[in-house]
């Protein structure tokens, strides 16, 4: 596998929240940075937490726990362009914007994509094709040792 390069603000580097806010709000708001004030761009901390949230529980997110952020001048590894449409989706959303189903799905699909990159890289997803056998009635013939198998459970027929 090859290195994925990941769009951040310098190479190697990753943008402070402050910044990512900053971005965030003019393109969801259509705002210039001067009518950014600093209780709008505190009140964004929360929506770059969700953020990280919705990155820990994706499955192609291998980095662990995220620590919060606490202020505007903190940076975390994580791509900017994720940080960016997820503080756009959950404010979007918390001013009941019609933007933001759209913002929403487009920071979902841009997170699980670029988390793929990362995890797997540049190459074509390849499936492997499993042989399964089945009864004479159609039934799937699974083999025991791929059943799952929880101990603390117990099977009845339903009788008492």
């Amino acid at each position: 596998m090859g290195t994925v390069v990941v769009p951040t603000k310098s190479q190697g580097g990753y943008s402070p929240l402050r910044d990512l806010a900053t971005k965030a709000l003019q393109e969801v708001g259509d705002l210039s940075s001067d009518r950014v004030d600093g209780d709008t761009l505190f009140s964004l901390i929360d929506h770059a937490n969700m953020t990280l949230e919705t990155i820990m529980v994706n499955p192609y997110w291998e980095g662990g726990v995220i620590k919060y952020y606490l202020s505007l001048d903190e940076t975390r590894q994580v791509p900017d362009l994720i940080m960016k449409y997820g503080m756009m989706a959950y404010y979007s959303d918390d001013q009941a914007s019609k933007k933001a189903p759209r913002l929403m799905k487009k920071f979902l699909t841009l997170t699980s994509q670029l988390l793929y990159r990362l995890k797997f890289g540049e190459g074509r997803v390849t499936h492997e094709r499993v042989v399964i056998d089945k009864d004479k009635d159609g039934y799937i013939n699974w083999p025991v040792d791929t059943w799952p198998v929880d101990d603390t459970e117990q099977v009845t027929d339903g009788s008492t």
